[in-house]
């Protein structure tokens, strides 16, 4: 593989992402106030994004190994273009406020709780990045493969860090706020009286998921949000079985009350 043909991985990735999005003129926006740097490695194929929302400056680096899978090179990049996706540019972040928590958007799902001066939703994040990075593949490839095939390959790499078992951990608190997406992302039906397709996912793209936790911590009991992507991220860094089994417990009582609503 050449060189070369990173940029191209790249060009594909972010239009089959556009076409994913009803909301797509931000978006567009941030790419082109993106710099992007690529780099050929010897070892595991890996990016980052660096954002200064102040300056409008955003910088993904790419370290690329030319040996591996093409399709983990398009998960890397879809994965870090959904982190640019999530990027919160509303600088005063007045209108991410979060009353039930008193806590702030940092990024579009990240937040900040101001009374803790601590951050939540980082691995949450992570995870959905993860996922939407993958159905980003499954389309990009034109559902030439299906998602185990795709799941195998994205995380065969020793290094990674997540696994299948997150991946699947992270689809089913997605299905808790509607359908997974065969369409756009951020599907909207054109009934005004109607809600998304999938609430979770329309808010975290729209950097309206303070609206969100709103209503979750209105059923669900205050802070609730907060303490199940605590333990979320618990699960995440350390396969913790109690914070799993809080997270099942959360996510079945979330189900029911959701039910009888």
């Amino acid at each position: 593989m050449e060189r070369k043909n990173f940029f191209d991985f790249v060009s594909k990735v972010q239009s089959v992402i556009i076409d994913s999005l009803n909301n797509q003129m931000l978006f567009k926006e941030k790419i082109n106030l993106l710099q992007l740097k690529i780099k050929e490695i010897r070892g595991d194929t890996e990016g980052r994004l660096i954002s200064n929302v102040s300056e409008d400056r955003f910088e993904m680096r790419l370290s690329i190994n030319p040996k591996d899978d093409e399709r983990l090179i398009n998960f890397v990049i879809a994965h870090e273009h959904f982190h640019l996706l999530f990027v919160c540019i509303n600088k005063l972040k007045l209108s991410g406020y979060c009353q039930t928590d008193d806590s702030f958007s940092h990024t579009s799902i990240v937040r900040k709780s101001e009374e803790e001066k601590c951050y939540y939703g980082i691995w949450l994040e992570e995870m959905l990045c993860d996922f939407l990075a993958l159905e980003t593949i499954y389309r990009l490839y034109d559902k030439k493969y299906n998602h185990s095939e795709l799941l195998d390959i994205v995380y065969s790499k020793k290094c990674q860090m997540y696994n299948t078992e997150h991946y699947y951990l992270t689809k089913n608190f997605v299905q808790q706020f509607g359908k997974i997406p065969t369409g756009k992302f951020d599907a909207y039906p054109s009934c005004s009286t109607t809600s998304p397709d999938n609430i979770l996912l329309y808010t975290a793209i729209t950097d309206s998921l303070n609206l969100l936790v709103n209503d979750y911590d209105d059923c669900m009991g205050n802070g609730a949000w907060k303490r199940f992507n605590r333990e979320f991220d618990k699960y995440i860094l350390t396969s913790d079985e109690n914070s799993k089994k809080f997270i099942d417990i959360e996510m079945q009582r979330f189900s029911m009350i959701d039910n009888i609503e």
